[in-house]
C-alpha cells in the first residue's frame, strides 16, 4: 500500500511539473512596464537598520572550497560594517 501511494505521488507531481512547464508564453500575457518609475519613498534615520545579523549551517566542513569561499566572503562583509550596537537584556 505503502509503495503504491508513493508511486502515485510522483506521478503526480511529474505531471504537475510537466504541466507548469508547458504554460502559455503569449505576448497578451506580458505586461508592459510603466511609463513612469515608481516613486520610492526613504525611512525615517529611525527606522533605517543599523547592521545585518546572518546565521549560516553548513552541512560540511569549512575545508571544502565554497564554505571556504563564503565564510572568507563573511568575514570581509563583517570587517567592513559597522560596530554592531550592543543591545540590553
Amino acid at each position: 500500500m505503502h509503495t503504491r501511494a508513493v508511486r502515485v505521488f510522483a506521478l503526480v507531481a511529474v505531471l504537475s511539473l510537466l504541466a507548469a512547464s508547458c504554460g502559455d508564453d503569449d505576448a497578451a500575457t506580458i505586461t508592459q512596464a510603466p511609463d513612469e518609475p515608481a516613486t520610492t519613498t526613504v525611512a525615517a534615520a529611525d527606522d533605517t537598520p543599523t547592521g545585518v545579523s546572518i546565521a549560516v549551517v553548513f552541512a560540511g566542513v569549512k575545508e571544502e572550497p565554497w564554505y571556504a569561499t563564503m565564510l572568507e566572503a563573511l568575514e570581509r562583509i563583517k570587517a567592513e560594517s559597522p560596530p554592531r550596537p550592543q543591545r540590553e537584556l
